[in-house]
């Protein structure tokens, strides 16, 4: 008998969120502050590794970068990142 593997579809839709929204924080930001990256710090919970995950995931596509480990590092959006932000826009 298989072992049978399931995902929480709530915990998805979340993840998808915190993306979403981290990407545009980094994206107003950017522009707010002529280019710059910014220092993002978590909180070593469930939640602050949940937020965490998500910088690694948008610098894993190439979408931002990060700089640093742990739970503070330099975060800042790519060029790539800023195409996908305004693409959705339109």
């Amino acid at each position: 008998m298989s072992d049978v593997i399931t995902i929480e579809k709530d915990k998805v839709e979340t993840r998808k969120e915190l993306r979403k929204n981290a990407l545009l924080r980094l994206y107003n930001f950017y522009f707010e502050k002529n280019g710059s990256s910014t220092r993002v710090a978590f909180e070593d919970t469930e939640e602050g590794v949940e937020d965490k995950l998500a910088y690694f995931y948008l610098a894993d596509l190439g979408l931002i970068t990060v700089r640093g480990q742990g739970l503070k590092f330099d975060a800042k959006i790519t060029a790539h990142g800023i195409n996908r932000v305004e693409s959705e826009i339109e």
